[in-house]
C-alpha cells in the first residue's frame, strides 16, 4: 500500500532545516518502497497541523486515493 511522508520544511521556530531534514527523508525513500515524500512548502513543524493553507493540504493527501 502506498505510504506519503508529509514534512515542512522548518521546524517549530521557523529554522532550517525541519524535523526530517532531506538527508532523512531520503534515508527512508530508499529503505520503503513507494514512498512518497512531500515537501509541504512555506510551513514549519506547527503550522503543518495548524494553518489552512497547510493543514488543507494534510487534509487532501490523507483522501487521496
Amino acid at each position: 500500500m502506498p505510504l506519503t511522508l508529509l514534512r515542512a520544511p522548518r521546524g517549530l521556530l521557523g529554522q532550517e532545516p525541519g524535523l526530517l531534514p532531506e538527508s532523512l527523508a531520503a534515508e527512508w525513500r530508499a529503505r520503503v518502497p513507494g514512498l512518497r515524500d512531500e515537501l509541504v512548502p512555506d510551513c514549519n513543524h506547527y503550522t503543518i497541523v495548524f494553518d489552512d493553507r497547510c493543514a488543507r493540504l494534510v487534509a487532501e493527501r490523507l483522501v487521496k486515493d
